[in-house]
């Protein structure tokens, strides 16, 4: 075969290996939309879990502001009344300066109040709605589950098509393309193909004779990188090497 065919093979062969890959994941690990479903579902239980927390929290922080504003409401009115027994100008300042006091901190209880029920009002309303979508999480994870032994069976007819394709395709090279192609390939599911950018393979960083780069742009030969022994595919260059040619 000529140098675009067998490329051609190749290349064919390393869509082949990474479809594998992928299918022999799904077998090992179950299929990636179970996976995807499962941690939509983890998450938007912890969410619900942490709101409900917040919640609680909220409510803890409601009560006690409220208590504290009642004792505030407490002392102030006692110190009004003690306040219209006051006979000296000097106790009279000392009072005011007590009650301006006692009416801040009021103040600052009430807005904390407030704030506290807004706060539960707001989270209060965001539960059904993450309880909705937990439900709804929840049937769709178990339609998937329902679905795992026909998906893993596509998955398993699948992988057995492409692994006879595989061969059929292997056999179809020069023998010493297909030895060398079983090297590149060694690892199941991996890409036997790399890419070289100014020099430099872009799966082992090693550096590549310029030979090999010339020959296998001009369609030649095909080479494979000296260490990882990946076939090269592509020669590319960066913008900066192209401007200096």
């Amino acid at each position: 075969m000529t140098f675009q065919d067998d490329m051609l093979v190749l290349s064919k062969l390393a869509q082949a290996e990474i479809r594998i890959g992928e299918l022999l994941r799904v077998l090992q690990g179950g299929p990636v939309e179970l996976k995807q479903k499962t941690v939509e579902r983890d998450g938007i239980q912890a969410k619900l879990e942490a709101t409900e927390q917040r919640k609680g929290e909220a409510e803890d922080a409601r009560r006690e502001a409220e208590r504290d504003l009642a004792t505030a409401k407490q002392r102030l009115e006692q110190s009004r009344e003690n306040a219209k027994r006051i006979a000296t100008e000097t106790q009279m300042e000392a009072s005011k300066i007590e009650i301006a006091a006692l009416e801040k901190r009021e103040a600052e209880f009430e807005e904390l109040v407030i704030e506290k029920m807004s706060e539960i009002e707001e989270l209060t309303a965001a539960i059904p709605k993450l309880k909705k979508a937990l439900d709804q999480a929840n049937q769709e994870l178990q339609q998937v589950e329902a679905d795992v032994p026909k998906l893993m069976e596509e998955a398993k007819t699948e992988a057995q098509g492409l692994a006879r394709q595989r061969q059929d395709a292997i056999a179809s090279l020069d023998p010493v393309l297909a030895r060398r192609y079983k090297v590149a390939a060694k690892i199941p599911g991996s890409n036997p193909m790399t890419t070289v950018i100014d020099k430099v393979c872009q799966t082992c960083r090693n550096l590549v004779p310029p030979q090999y780069l010339v020959e296998t742009q001009q369609e030649r030969t095909i080479h494979v990188c000296m260490r990882c022994k990946k076939f090269i595919g592509k020669v590319l260059w960066s913008s900066d090497d192209e401007d200096e040619e």
